[in-house]
């Protein structure tokens, strides 16, 4: 079963392909490869599945930490009120999200594209 389909989003996970924050539109995928198109289709690669996350994804921070320092959109849980909300936090590389005492970040992704005028 393929991860992704024809039309989809995906946005590159790994730095060493692009940069982590690229995002492409699938073109084929089979067998856990996918044919990604970027720039409006100027180029494309074959990327596997795990390197790859839809647009929208949010990451379990069980799962996997970013791999590059920097600010991310995060999902805290504040573990006293059990309540969650979304906020930008600074990550040290493959370590941990800067929070309160009383917080836990649960999830992440990158921050969306600025927009262009």
């Amino acid at each position: 079963m393929n991860k992704f389909k024809f039309g989809d989003k995906a946005r590159v996970l790994k730095p060493h392909w692009h940069n982590e924050s690229k995002i492409g539109v699938i073109t084929s995928s089979e067998n856990g490869l996918n044919t990604v198109h970027f720039n409006g289709g100027q180029f494309s690669c074959l990327i596997p599945d795990d390197y790859l996350t839809p647009v929208s994804a949010w990451i379990p921070c069980s799962e996997r930490m970013p791999e590059q320092s920097g600010y991310y959109l995060v999902s805290v849980m504040d573990i006293s009120s059990q309540d969650v909300y979304q906020s930008v936090s600074y990550c040290i590389a493959g370590c941990r999200f800067s929070s309160s005492f009383n917080e836990r970040v649960t999830h992440w992704m990158p921050l969306p594209t600025p927009p262009q005028d």
